[in-house]
């Protein structure tokens, strides 16, 4: 179902290009003002607005500068409506980011010739996004493939030198000259062995677990209905565990409510972004909040850290990018693991920014609330 929202302060303007739009696979919204589009704008988050240029108050211009200037609402494309004779505002539509105009008096078939292309335009996008993801997902695999090399070679090598201890005391043992220096340095040269090979195990488990979660956003999505504040809790649990001596705290805003989504994907989702916090920030307290609007579950999450000091957004979401390579088992997947989730996995959208809150997720994915 493709949204549209159509701006104008003219009642019968609107009525007209809501009996032009109806049609199977169109869900039409009307705003006769821009401050009520830009209201709508972030409850329901439109693919394509059609806005008139002369309004009163703020203007269609205005409106669309606006939304070019939100992160979250800059992809919006915006077509402008104009009158026929109206040039230089048409070459301003087109300055502050409109992709197309309509011109009236309107004709029904340009108007839906206009919009099926900006849909035909976005699926391309949505195309070239997922080869990218998926070149992305190829590199990821060819990485961690090496990533796993690099703690079974050490490992191995870490066993090979425990066997060789070993043998050298059952020998000196039967010939009986096995005294208590040997087992001293026997025991101290073992337990490094063994520390070493443990620590090698748990970057391969890492490894494996990582794999895990590529393929799971690249399988067919499986619905079904759970608790938003039990699927966030399962995620913390696991959270716990994994970092037993880390005392962090998420300060939760989750409503009690069932929704209908991948509840295994949505869980990976929450622990990836939150371990990524754990690692990264130097902070032990995070804000996760969400809410349920419009078949959409819309989650924010920031860490309250510095911020990406050393890396920008895009290198951050990048896999095999760290600041942290030489914590066991850490490996710069787990903010690339989260994006590929959300937006290939669960079909949602994505902002990550830096600022004084620290690192910043704000996502939405697609989901049914169950009453």
């Amino acid at each position: 179902m493709r949204e549209i929202l159509i701006v104008d302060d003219m009642p019968e303007n609107l009525q007209v290009l809501q009996l032009i739009l109806k049609q199977p696979n169109y869900r039409v919204r009307a705003a006769l003002s821009a401050n009520i589009a830009l209201k709508l704008v972030k409850e329901h988050m439109p693919h394509l607005i059609i806005t008139d240029i002369k309004m009163p108050g703020v203007s269609g211009l205005d409106l669309c500068q606006q939304l070019k200037q939100d992160e979250k609402l800059q992809h919006i494309p915006v077509i402008f409506v104009s009158a026929q004779t109206d040039t230089d505002n048409i070459v301003a539509a087109f300055e502050v980011g409109g992709v197309d105009y309509i011109t009236k008096p309107y004709r029904p078939a340009e108007i839906l010739a206009r919009v099926r292309t900006q849909f035909t335009l976005l699926d391309m996008k949505q195309l070239e996004l997922s080869q990218a993801v998926s070149q992305r997902l190829r590199q990821m695999v060819v990485g961690i493939a090496h990533e796993i090399n690099t703690p079974l070679g050490t490992g191995i090598t870490a066993m090979s030198h425990l066997a060789d201890i070993v043998g050298g005391l059952e020998r000196k043992f039967t010939q009986q000259i096995l005294n208590a220096n040997d087992l001293e340095q026997a025991f101290e040269g073992g337990n490094s062995c063994i520390s070493l090979t443990e620590r090698s195990l748990n970057k391969v488990k890492h490894c494996v677990e990582a794999l895990k979660s590529i393929s799971l956003a690249e399988r067919q999505s499986q619905k079904l209905t759970f608790s938003l504040e039990a699927c966030v809790n399962k995620a913390l649990l696991r959270l716990a565990q994994a970092f037993p001596n880390t005392q962090f705290k998420v300060k939760q805003a989750i409503p009690q409510l069932s929704i209908y989504c991948d509840e295994e994907m949505l869980e990976l989702v929450f622990y990836n972004m939150i371990e990524n916090a754990i690692y990264h920030s130097g902070k032990q307290e995070f804000d996760l909040s969400a809410l349920c609007a419009q078949n959409h579950l819309h989650v924010t999450f920031y860490d309250h850290g510095s911020g990406l000091n050393d890396i920008d957004v895009e290198q951050m979401l990048t896999p095999f990018t760290t600041t942290k390579r030489g914590n066991a088992g850490h490996m710069g997947l787990s903010a690339a693991i989260t994006a590929n989730l959300i937006t290939s996995g669960l079909k949602g959208s994505l902002s990550v920014t830096s600022g004084p809150r620290g690192v910043e997720w704000s996502f939405s994915v697609p989901c049914t609330q169950i009453d």
